[in-house]
């Protein structure tokens, strides 16, 4: 019996194996200077009270509110997928792969099944983020309606204070990660095996933005962007560009 279909089936999954915990690409080790576009207004706020927004993963997935080279309705997802052509002998022990699996459970042993386009989604979950760049973007900076851009002289202790103040104010687990963005196709053959975490991914399109993310782990899900005040990491920045 031979099953010929030409659709596509989807489905969406939370789960992390594999991808549980942010791999720390040791961006601090060198402790070289960061930077942040802000608007001149939230700038000085930060420099003289030491205020800090914190925002959160999946806020981003809001472009209307954030525009499109801010927001992203793809945040914190990654895709996978086979090819529409690949053919799923089930009488041949192991000719469909595991992934074929999570879609269709095949009682009868002499089935062939081709032509359909699987599809999963890999949903991160949310995290508070702070996000800054390795380089500065005059392009980045007109794109974001920026007019200033702060240099973090020692991010390492920029964000150990950040961290101090946020864990104040809600429950964040002990470990963080500041992470380069990874800019890379959110859709990938399973085959790839792909181990890329979906909060670091940003679509090819946004590669000059060159950002760099301070992930917290909640410990307590339903989280909202957090105004933190911190004046030891207000003394760590300065304005070096402002137009």
């Amino acid at each position: 019996m031979a099953k010929n279909n030409a659709y596509r089936m989807v489905r969406k999954s939370n789960n992390l194996a594999g991808h549980t915990r942010i791999p720390d690409d040791h961006l601090l080790e060198h402790n070289m200077p960061l930077y942040k576009y802000m608007k001149s207004d939230h700038a000085h706020s930060a420099l003289r009270n030491g205020v800090f927004r914190i925002g959160t993963l999946l806020e981003f997935q809001d472009e209307e509110r954030h525009g499109t080279e801010i927001g992203d309705r793809d945040e914190g997802t990654k895709r996978i997928c086979n090819s529409p052509g690949e053919i799923y002998d089930y009488s041949i022990p192991g000719s469909a792969p595991g992934f074929a699996e999570k879609f269709i459970r095949v009682e009868e042993q002499y089935v062939t099944i081709n032509g359909i386009l699987m599809e999963e989604t890999i949903a991160s979950p949310n995290y508070y983020i702070y996000c800054v760049t390795s380089e500065i973007s005059q392009a980045a900076m007109k794109e974001f309606e920026c007019d200033t851009v702060i240099q973090i002289a020692n991010p390492k202790s920029f964000f150990v204070a950040l961290t101090e103040s946020l864990s104040q104010q809600t429950e964040i687990q002990e470990d963080y990660n500041v992470v380069r963005c990874n800019y890379v196709d959110r859709r990938y053959h399973y085959s790839d095996n792909d181990r890329t975490h979906p909060a670091t991914i940003k679509s090819h399109k946004y590669s000059y933005q060159k950002e760099v993310r301070a992930i917290w782990t909640p410990i307590h899900g339903n989280i909202e962007p957090i105004m933190i005040k911190n004046m030891s990491a207000a003394s760590l920045c300065t304005v070096v560009n402002q137009i």
